[in-house]
């Protein structure tokens, strides 16, 4: 915004014009002070040859609503360019210079306001909608970044956009969504996928072959599997062990509980009729 006050006490003086410039909008992660740049010209008598003797620089108080001097530049020293440092909270941020004619004994001065907007960056809550862990049967996996009216989403390599605010991953890793939001400030979050595909293992010992003296039921086959996992045998039965009646080759296929992951097993058996 811009406010232009003009005294001039003089009717000889040569009136300074001052155009005010900086970035109009900053976000409030950025570490680097303002800058502000006063542009002067001048018009009406003996234009072509004044000159700027001193700007006043000030920053506006709104608590106060007052004007504190940011820095005044003598003629031995005299600058069109200040920096302040960046304010640690948003809002609108006004700042003001007065410029000086040094022809006519500073009787001749014009005043302009610049008000800089510094905008919050986004903060993204970045989270799972329902598992945490890739397995063997949860091979994927949904994250959904809080939800921001007038933002955008782009997420890191190896998510894929589901919606605008959730994407979904089939790797483990470390994965990142950055929000920007319409005044170009940006926030990011991350979240890490970890993957849990370890197979169990299982084996069947090597039983003697059945025969006409031994009977099916001296004949049991044990499964010996890792822990926390359940037990499907191909001819039937959910048990650690199965009973065999006649020859033939026989698997089991274990599960783990927790990720899904199997492993199995197989022996063949004989039988003699001998």
């Amino acid at each position: 915004s811009n406010e232009i006050d003009l005294t001039c006490h003089d009717p000889a003086c040569a009136d300074p014009i001052v155009t005010l410039s900086s970035t109009p909008t900053v976000c409030l992660s950025s570490t680097a002070p303002l800058s502000l740049t006063a542009s002067v010209s001048f018009t009406g008598p003996n234009a072509g040859t004044a000159s700027v003797s001193k700007y006043e620089w000030a920053s506006y108080n709104e608590l106060s609503d007052t004007w504190n001097t940011i820095v005044t530049n003598s003629t031995t020293a005299v600058t069109n360019v200040v920096t302040v440092a960046m304010p640690n909270k948003a809002g609108n941020f006004k700042y003001r210079v007065t410029v000086y004619n040094k022809d006519q004994k500073e009787l001749c001065f014009a005043s302009e306001e610049y008000t800089i907007k510094v905008v919050a960056n986004p903060v993204p809550v970045l989270d799972f909608v329902d598992k945490n862990t890739l397995t063997c049967k949860q091979t994927i996996l949904t994250m959904s970044a809080s939800p921001v009216s007038g933002v955008t989403y782009t997420w890191s390599a190896g998510a894929t956009a589901a919606t605008a605010n959730s994407a979904t991953v089939i790797n483990d890793g470390t994965y990142t969504v950055t929000v920007t939001n319409t005044d170009g400030c940006i926030g990011t979050a991350e979240l890490a996928v970890t993957k849990n595909i370890e197979n169990p293992t299982v084996t069947i010992p090597t039983v003697d072959d059945l025969t006409c003296a031994t009977t099916a039921l001296q004949r049991t086959l044990v499964a010996n599997a890792s822990a926390n996992v359940t037990y499907a045998w191909s001819a039937g039965g959910t048990a650690s062990s199965k009973l065999i009646t006649a020859g033939g080759t026989y698997s089991v296929t274990v599960e783990d509980k927790t990720n899904g992951c199997t492993a199995t097993s197989s022996v063949s058996v004989s039988q003699s009729t001998v």
